[in-house]
């Protein structure tokens, strides 16, 4: 859900979904920073991780950095790999859009982990 990305108060964001969650309910969150959240230096010290302590809730966290910058790298490769078809069928905007949401994995992964980190958040009522 996207949305969580914009909203103006996430702790009570959080407290609104506490309410909406049932006893012993599960709320699954794929959580981003580095572009619209800033970087921070943990998974537990994100904006998500500090309002769901806040509402008393608990977590577990999977970083999965690793695995998206391995995704984005794959995705960028494929692109290149079929560049020529993109042209002939006149669909350069794609590849150049390919391009720009991969541009990040054409670095190292240690380059791109201090600027970038996604994480997954089993939040428990």
């Amino acid at each position: 859900m996207d949305t969580i990305y914009f909203t103006k108060d996430m702790v009570a964001f959080v407290a609104k979904i506490k309410r909406w969650l049932k006893k012993d309910g599960v709320f699954f969150v794929g959580y981003q920073e580095g572009d619209v959240m800033p970087k921070t230096n943990s998974a537990s010290d994100t904006v998500l991780a500090k309002a769901v302590e806040r509402n008393g809730l608990k977590y577990q966290i999977t970083d999965i950095t690793k695995q998206t910058y391995q995704l984005l790298k794959q995705k960028r490769k494929s692109a290149i790999l079929y560049k020529k078809e993109f042209e002939a069928e006149q669909h350069n905007s794609w590849f150049d859009m390919l391009m720009g949401q991969t541009e990040c994995a054409a670095e190292l992964f240690e380059q791109f982990a201090s600027k970038m980190a996604r994480y997954i958040y089993v939040i428990r009522k």
